[in-house]
C-alpha cells in the first residue's frame, strides 16, 4: 500500500492528499515527525513510498501519481487547457506557496518579525497577476471535473483571505477561487486526514488581531507599486520549399516584400560548411537578389562564417556581423538573411537581435536538426566560459524557409544527427508519429528524401504547437520538455571539446534518460528496448567513455547542476513514463543514473560484438 508522509499544517501535504483522494488509491497516512520549528513544518514537502520507490516534493509526487495510476486522470486531453494546468501548477507550488509562508508564519503566531511581510505581499499579488492573466480566455481548467491544477491552486489561494490579501483586483482568479474552496474544505471532511488533526484548520481560525496593511511603505512618499501587464502576439510562417534560390522561385522574394512596396535592405550571412558542396552558392544568393531588386537589395557581399559550434565559440564573428549592419545602413525594417545549420542560426540571430534591439531574421536552415527544431524556434545563443548557450536571446524569426534540397548534400552523420531531434519530440508528445520514426528506420538510414521531409515536417510541427501552446514561450518557468535528453547532451558536447554533433550527443542524452526512467521502474522493459534499437538501428553510437567520467570539473554530472543554473530555478528533468508522454522529476538518484551508464555501456559492447560477427 502507498505510504504518504505528511503534515496537516502544509499546504504541499494537501495538494498531494486531494490528489491521491480523488485517485481512490488505498494509502497509509503517516504524520510528519514532532518538531518545535513550526515554520519548517508549513514549508514540509511531503514524501510517498511506492513499491519501493520514494518521491519526494509535490510535483514530482502528483507527476508520479499520474503516471503509476492513470485512472481518473487528473489531466485535461486539450493540448492547449494541458499546458495551462501545468503552468498553474508550477505558478502556485513555486511561486505562491513560498510568498505566502512568511504571512502564514505571522498569522499563525509562529513568527515574531513583521520582516519581509511587504516583499512578501508584493510577490503575491504579482503571482496572482499571473494567474488572472491564464484565466483571460475563461477556461476553467477541467470544466467540471478536478484537475491538477485545481488540486495544487486549491490549496493555496483559499488562505488569502485569511491573510488580508482579497481577490477583488482579480475577478476571474475570485470566480475561480470560489470552485478551489470545494476542494480546499473537502479536506477537512476526509475521516483519515481528520484523526491526525489537533488544532482547527486554517480556513476556520479567527484572523488575528494584527492586520497585515497592503503595500506598507518605509519610504516617505509611501505611494503604492504601480503594476502593469499586456501580451505580444508573434506570428511566423515556417515555409518548405526546393531550390530557394533558383531565379523563378518567388519564395523569399514574396516573403521580404509581403509588407513594404519599396525594395527592403538585407544582408545574408553564409555558414562556411555549404560551400564545400555548393561552390556558386554565393553567386546564386547575389543573383536572386539583382532578379528580384525590385523587391530587396543586398547591402553587401554575402558574410562568410566558419560552421558549426566554432561559429558560437568565437565572439569576434559576432562583431562582424554587427559592423556589416551599421556599415550597410540596416535599420528594424531591414533583413538578415541567416544560411546554415543550427548553430550558425544560433550565432547569425543572436547577432540580429542585439543589433538595434532585433532586425528581422530570416533562417534558412541547411541540416536536418536545424529544419526540424533549432531553426525553427524562438531562441538564439553564443558560447562563453566554456558553457553552451550562455549568451542568448528570446526573438522569433521573421520567417523560416526550409529547403530540401540542402539535405541531399549532407554526409551521414550530419543526416542522422537531425533524427534525434525527431525522436525527441516524438517521444514526450507523440507515441503515432514515434512509431511511424521506428517503422521507417532503413528507409531512413538509406536516405530517403521523401520519408526524411515528412519527418522534418512533423518534428517542426510539434515543436511550434509546444511554443504556442506551452504558456511559457521564452522559459520564464523551470520546465523545459523539449530539453528532454539535453542535460547530458550538452555536458557531452563539452566534454568531448565538440567531437560530437549535437544530435549525436542528445542521442545518447535520450539513451541515458530513458534507460534511467526503465531502471526507476516507470517506462516498461519493450518500450525501452523498442526505444533503443531504434537509436542504434538509425546509426548512433550509445556510448562514449565520457560518459564514465566521474572527477570534478569533468564529471559528467557536473551537467545537472549546470542545466539546473540554465533553467534559473529548480532542476527540472524530463522522464519518459511511457512513450508518447514525458513526466518531470526535481531529483535525480546518481547512482541509479550510474547504472543506467554502464547499462549504456554493455549494450554498445554487445551491439559491436554482434556488427563484427
Amino acid at each position: 500500500m502507498l505510504k504518504f508522509y505528511h503534515n496537516f499544517y502544509s499546504p504541499y501535504s494537501r495538494s498531494v492528499w486531494i490528489a491521491i483522494q480523488a485517485k481512490k488509491i488505498g494509502v497509509e497516512l503517516i504524520g510528519h515527525p514532532k518538531t518545535n520549528l513550526k515554520q519548517k513544518k508549513y514549508n514540509y514537502e511531503p514524501t510517498i513510498v511506492d513499491d519501493g520507490f520514494e518521491i519526494v516534493g509535490s510535483l514530482a509526487i502528483l507527476d508520479y501519481l499520474e503516471a503509476r495510476y492513470p485512472h481518473p486522470t487528473l489531466l485535461p486531453q486539450e493540448a492547449q487547457t494541458l499546458a495551462k494546468v501545468r503552468m498553474v501548477e508550477t505558478i502556485c507550488l513555486d511561486r505562491l506557496l513560498p510568498a505566502i509562508a512568511p504571512l502564514f508564519e505571522r498569522f499563525m503566531g509562529w513568527a515574531d518579525s513583521n520582516s519581509h511581510l511587504e516583499q512578501s505581499e508584493q510577490q503575491i499579488l504579482s503571482t496572482l497577476t499571473q494567474l488572472e492573466n491564464l484565466l483571460q480566455n475563461n477556461t476553467y481548467f477541467g470544466g467540471y471535473d478536478i484537475t491538477l491544477a485545481d488540486v495544487v491552486a486549491g490549496t493555496a489561494v483559499p488562505l488569502l483571505p485569511n491573510l488580508g490579501i482579497e481577490l477583488d483586483e482579480f475577478p476571474k482568479l475570485k470566480a475561480w477561487s470560489l470552485r478551489l474552496m470545494k476542494w480546499s474544505s473537502w479536506i477537512a471532511t476526509q475521516p483519515h486526514w481528520q484523526r491526525e488533526r489537533k488544532t482547527p484548520s486554517v480556513e476556520t481560525l479567527a484572523r488575528p488581531t494584527h492586520q497585515i496593511r497592503r503595500f506598507k511603505s518605509n519610504s516617505a512618499l509611501d505611494l503604492p507599486a504601480i503594476e502593469q501587464a499586456f501580451a505580444v502576439n508573434f506570428q511566423y510562417k515556417v515555409h518548405f520549399t526546393k531550390n530557394l534560390f533558383a531565379a523563378d522561385n518567388p519564395l523569399l522574394a514574396s516573403v521580404i516584400a509581403s509588407e513594404q512596396q519599396a525594395p527592403q535592405k538585407a544582408i545574408a550571412v553564409v555558414d562556411e560548411g555549404l560551400l564545400t558542396h555548393y561552390p556558386s552558392l554565393l553567386t546564386q544568393i547575389e543573383n536572386y537578389a539583382r532578379q528580384w531588386s525590385d523587391r530587396f537589395r543586398l547591402q553587401s557581399e554575402p558574410i562568410v562564417v566558419l560552421a558549426g559550434e566554432a561559429a558560437k565559440n568565437d565572439p569576434k564573428i559576432v562583431e562582424q556581423i554587427h559592423s556589416a549592419i551599421e556599415q550597410g545602413g540596416i535599420c528594424r525594417h531591414s533583413y538578415v538573411l541567416a544560411l546554415g545549420g543550427g548553430a550558425v542560426l544560433d550565432m547569425v540571430g543572436y547577432a540580429a537581435a542585439t543589433a538595434h534591439r532585433g532586425i528581422r531574421l530570416i533562417r534558412i536552415p541547411t541540416t536536418v536538426l536545424a529544419q526540424n527544431d533549432s531553426g525553427v524556434g524562438v531562441k538564439n545563443s553564443i558560447n562563453a566560459f566554456g558553457k553552451k548557450n550562455f549568451f542568448g536571446t528570446f526573438a522569433p524569426p521573421y520567417a523560416v524557409l526550409n529547403d530540401v534540397q540542402f539535405l541531399t548534400t549532407l554526409d551521414d552523420r550530419d543526416w542522422r544527427s537531425g533524427i534525434a531531434e525527431a525522436i525527441k519530440v516524438a517521444l514526450i508528445k507523440d507515441a503515432a508519429f514515434f512509431s511511424s520514426i521506428a517503422k521507417s528506420v532503413k528507409k531512413i538510414a538509406n536516405r530517403d528524401l521523401n520519408r526524411m521531409s515528412q519527418v522534418v515536417y512533423r518534428c517542426a510541427q510539434l515543436h511550434l504547437e509546444h511554443i504556442a501552446t506551452s504558456g511559457d514561450a521564452f522559459e520564464a518557468g523551470s520546465s523545459r520538455p523539449l530539453d528532454f535528453g539535453h542535460w547530458a547532451a550538452h555536458r557531452l558536447e563539452y566534454l568531448t571539446d565538440y567531437r560530437l554533433r549535437h544530435g549525436e550527443a542528445v542521442a545518447i542524452g535520450i539513451a541515458l534518460d530513458c534507460t534511467y526512467s526503465y531502471l526507476l521502474g516507470l517506462l516498461p522493459y519493450s518500450q525501452w528496448q523498442q526505444i533503443i534499437n531504434t537509436l542504434t538501428g538509425l546509426g548512433f553510437d550509445l556510448y562514449v567513455p565520457e560518459l564514465h567520467w566521474k572527477e570534478k570539473p569533468l564529471s559528467l554530472f557536473e551537467g545537472i547542476e549546470e542545466f539546473r543554473e540554465h533553467l534559473g530555478g529548480e532542476l527540472t528533468l524530463m522522464l519518459l513514463p511511457e512513450i508518447g508522454r514525458g513526466m518531470e522529476i526535481h531529483q535525480v538518484d546518481l547512482p541509479l543514473y550510474e547504472k543506467a551508464i554502464a547499462l549504456l555501456k554493455e549494450l554498445a559492447y554487445s551491439h559491436k560484438l554482434a556488427n563484427a560477427s
